[in-house]
């Protein structure tokens, strides 16, 4: 009985190992994990935010892309993130925060304003060439702080640990 037993244990672990080496178990599982990891990483960061200005986080709005920021071939992360009802009024603004991929883990670089009510809207955030682009819709002089409607486009670039529009 100990004899087939031990047979089977090594069975399963040589078929673990072969999944393991082949990259099939640890990869999915390590990609989870990291998910999971850098998801954590970016809700402490705005939960700190929303604290300290007293406002609450329109997480419909939230919006993540990943791209190389620092030349180093690894995929950084750029977040775009509302915070609304600041100090209890109706006021909304927003922000995007860059975050570093140093060994697989995210690192908070900065962050800073680049919407909100009667500034502008920003529609939509991407990555190329190591600026980060937006999308916007600019207030024209006769727009309600509703409804901004000049479209427009505005381009960041980080250096030296800060975001510089170009």
């Amino acid at each position: 009985m100990m004899r087939v037993f031990k047979n089977r244990r090594r069975r399963i672990l040589a078929a673990l190992n072969l999944l393991v080496a082949l990259g099939i178990f640890s990869a999915s599982q390590f990609a989870l994990a990291q998910s999971q990891r850098d998801k954590a990483v970016i809700d402490n960061f705005i939960a700190r935010q929303m604290r300290r200005e007293s406002a609450t986080e329109y997480k419909e709005a939230r919006s993540i892309v990943r791209g190389d920021l620092n030349n180093d071939g690894d995929k950084d992360v750029v977040v775009l993130y509302t915070l609304e009802n600041l100090g209890g009024t109706n006021q909304y603004v927003q922000y995007v925060a860059v975050f570093i991929n140093r060994r697989r883990r995210l690192l908070y670089v900065t962050h800073q304003l680049v919407g909100g009510k009667n500034r502008r809207a920003i529609d939509s955030v991407s990555i190329k060439e190591r600026k980060i682009n937006m999308q916007t819709e600019e207030y024209l002089p006769t727009d309600a702080s509703c409804c901004p409607s000049k479209k427009g486009k505005v381009s960041f670039m980080l250096s030296r640990g800060k975001l510089k529009e170009v």
